[in-house]
């Protein structure tokens, strides 16, 4: 379960934009239709959640004006009209709470549907083959240049001795 947080984590990306209130959702994979698929699978999940809070908050609601109801039919008041109004008042609050508790609607509005993609958002196989065909012609080339080096030592015995010692040193700078 961890490496699949780990994974929907590296692979989602979810915003929010407080001044216009939507919230972006954007998933990357390898598959295409699950990388869709995953994004309105976000969508429902948040309406259910946002749904179910809704109808967690209403029926607090609704218990607490019960009890304030009950609580403002007990005391007594000087008035008997203050008492009446507070009652009405409470009576109605408390019938928008039941309504809103029966009320199965959705908290969300989803702008635009996840779609496969027409392009691939990654990996960048072009990138990757030209990063790949650069560092494999540069090491060619000090491959092909060092090349040239030793094969000019061997026939001067002035530079081979100098370029010896520069391996001598370098071997000794390893850490192996």
């Amino acid at each position: 379960q961890e490496e699949a947080r780990k994974d929907l984590k590296e692979n989602s990306k979810i915003t929010a934009d407080k001044k216009s209130g939507l919230i972006s959702i954007e998933v990357s994979d390898k598959d295409p239709n699950f990388a869709a698929n995953l994004a309105n699978a976000y969508v429902s999940a948040l309406s259910q959640m946002l749904g179910k809070m809704a109808l967690e908050d209403a029926k607090f609601r609704r218990q607490l004006l019960e009890q304030q109801i009950n609580e403002a039919t007990e005391k007594s008041y000087r008035s008997p009209l203050v008492r009446e109004a507070i009652i009405q008042a409470g009576v109605r609050e408390y019938e928008t709470a039941v309504l809103d508790q029966k009320r199965d609607r959705p908290n969300i509005q989803q702008v635009d549907a996840a779609q496969v993609p027409e392009i691939k958002s990654k990996p960048e196989s072009d990138l990757i083959a030209i990063a790949i065909g650069l560092v494999t012609s540069f090491c060619l080339f000090i491959f092909v240049f060092i090349r040239n080096i030793f094969r000019n030592t061997e026939e001067d015995h002035e530079i081979r001795g100098r370029m010896q010692a520069i391996l001598t040193n370098f071997r000794r700078q390893l850490p192996w």
